[in-house]
C-alpha cells in the first residue's frame, strides 16, 4: 500500500507505539530495528537524521513506500524503493542488469518476525519494480545482518560485493528478474 502525505501530520514513531499513539494520524512512519546490533547509535541516527520527513515525502510522492497492516490496522512491516546516486555508482552492479532498481528501509515490527513477511515485501517491491521496467534489483546490508542474508539468499539474492557508505560497512546484493 503506498499512499500521499496527508496535511495534517506526518508522525514517526517507534515500531512498539499502540494504536493510541498514532490514532487520528493518517500518516504515520513506523521505525523498527530487526537487528540488536543496531542498539542506540542506530536509534539516535534515525531519530535525528533519518528518514526525515524529506525522505518519506520522497517516497510517498514516488508512490515508492509500501507498508502492511494487521487486521487492527497496525503498521507491521515496510519497505521502500530507493533512489540513492551513491549506491547505484557501485562497481559491484552487474551492467547486464541495467536499469535496475534498489529497496532500502525494510522493517518487520519484532513481534511479527519469523513469519515470511521480510520475504512477501521484498516480493512485494520487486514484482512493482519488474512492472516498472527493471531488470533486476539491488540491497544494501549491513555486515553482520544474519538473518537478512539469510532471507535475501533464499528469495534469489547473489552477494556481489562489499562497500563503506554513509559511515557504515554493507554487503552488496543483487537479484535478477525472471523474464516472462
Amino acid at each position: 500500500v503506498s499512499g500521499e502525505i496527508a496535511d495534517d501530520m506526518l508522525m514517526i514513531t517507534p515500531s512498539a507505539s499502540s494504536l493510541d499513539v498514532t490514532k487520528g494520524k493518517t500518516t504515520v512512519f513506523q521505525v523498527c530495528f530487526t537487528d540488536p546490533t543496531m542498539g542506540t547509535s542506530a536509534a539516535k541516527f534515525l531519530a535525528e537524521n533519518y528518514p526525515d520527513e524529506n525522505t518519506i515525502a520522497f517516497d510517498l510522492k514516488n508512490e515508492d513506500l509500501f507498508v502492511m497492516k494487521n487486521d487492527k490496522e497496525e503498521i507491521v512491516a515496510t519497505i521502500s524503493i530507493d533512489h540513492d546516486d551513491a549506491v547505484e555508482a557501485l562497481t559491484c552492479w552487474r551492467a547486464d542488469l541495467a536499469p535496475s532498481g534498489e529497496l532500502s528501509r525494510l522493517c518487520v515490527r519484532k513481534d511479527m518476525q519469523g513469519q515470511g513477511i521480510a520475504k512477501t515485501m521484498m516480493n512485494y517491491a520487486c514484482d512493482v519494480l519488474k512492472s516498472r521496467g527493471m531488470k533486476g534489483v539491488h540491497i544494501l546490508v549491513r555486515e553482520g545482518h544474519v538473518v537478512a542474508l539469510s532471507t535475501y539468499a533464499k528469495i534469489g539474492f547473489e552477494t556481489v560485493g562489499e562497500c563503506d557508505l554513509f559511515d557504515k560497512h554493507f554487503i552488496c546484493m543483487e537479484r535478477e528478474f525472471q523474464r516472462g
